[in-house]
């Protein structure tokens, strides 16, 4: 089975395994979880159940990674009862939901906008000792900005900081992303206000500031950048130099200018002429 799987040869792998089955002669129990994961990767999840089903039948212990395929599957295909099911008999099988088990279920509740079940399977994972990662924190934080839910964004953040600050800074850039898309400019200037040093910050400033130019916030974003020198010194710079970069892609020239000539006059950025003279060609 495993040889079948490894070279794409799905058709023939379960014709294979189900005269195996027929037969009487397929005892492994790894046969039988490869069959199932693939089946579930494969979208066949009526097939894959019922190989599920016949290990439980013949009590042969369950594997995580059978349900997680399966229920993968179903996610996609939207079939959100027969994954609760499956949810549910995978604990009376006494097998323990991990990382991509929780993953694959509350990615899947937030992107239909299911946050009171999203929210109880990452509360669940803290309880049952399992660590959320960059895809657990996320979806949630997404799910909770497109439904204006700030306070508690911000919570499931600072849960984040806490937890793992390399983590933290990738969730951090999608964060600030997902404000600016729901034009909560005040609250990404609050979350980045509050950062701490050790959380890497300077993808998540550029997009806000890239944020503001384009709505035309301008004043917004020169007061940023004084905040940003004040308390950011170390990384100002380069966020100053990525910024720069990402301005020809703006919607408007004329807060490009403003900003321009802003940072020009206090002396940040130098021989702006040339560079304005393209950003003018662009937009011409």
């Amino acid at each position: 089975c495993e040889s079948l799987c490894t070279n794409g040869k799905g058709d023939d792998m379960w014709e294979f395994f189900r005269v195996l089955l027929d037969k009487g002669y397929c005892t492994d129990v790894r046969d039988y979880h490869l069959v199932v994961s693939f089946l579930g990767k494969a979208g066949k999840v009526r097939e894959a159940y019922d190989v599920l089903k016949e290990v439980k039948r013949k009590r042969l212990e369950p594997d995580i990674s059978s349900y997680n395929s399966l229920m993968e599957s179903l996610c996609r295909k939207n079939l959100l009862r027969p994954a609760k099911k499956l949810w549910d008999e995978m604990f009376t099988s006494g097998c323990s939901p991990n990382l991509q088990t929780y993953n694959i279920l509350i990615t899947k509740f937030a992107e239909i906008n299911e946050s009171e079940q999203a929210q109880q399977l990452f509360d669940r994972m803290f309880q049952k000792g399992v660590s959320p990662d960059v895809t657990t924190y996320t979806s949630v934080i997404n799910m909770l900005c497109q439904e204006k839910k700030y306070e508690q964004a911000v919570e499931i953040f600072t849960k984040c900081v806490v937890q793992d600050t390399e983590v933290a800074s990738s969730v951090l850039t999608v964060f600030i992303l997902a404000l600016c898309k729901q034009g909560n400019f005040k609250g990404a200037l609050s979350v980045l206000s509050c950062i701490p040093s050790n959380v890497e910050s300077v993808n998540s400033h550029v997009i806000l500031l890239k944020c503001l130019i384009d709505v035309g916030e301008v004043d917004l974003a020169i007061e940023h950048i004084k905040s940003i020198r004040s308390n950011f010194s170390s990384s100002f710079q380069n966020i100053i130099n990525e910024l720069m970069a990402s301005l020809s892609t703006s919607a408007s020239l004329q807060p490009v200018t403003r900003l321009i000539s802003y940072l020009n006059s206090q002396g940040i950025v130098h021989d702006v002429g040339p560079w304005m003279g393209l950003m003018e060609h662009n937009y011409a």
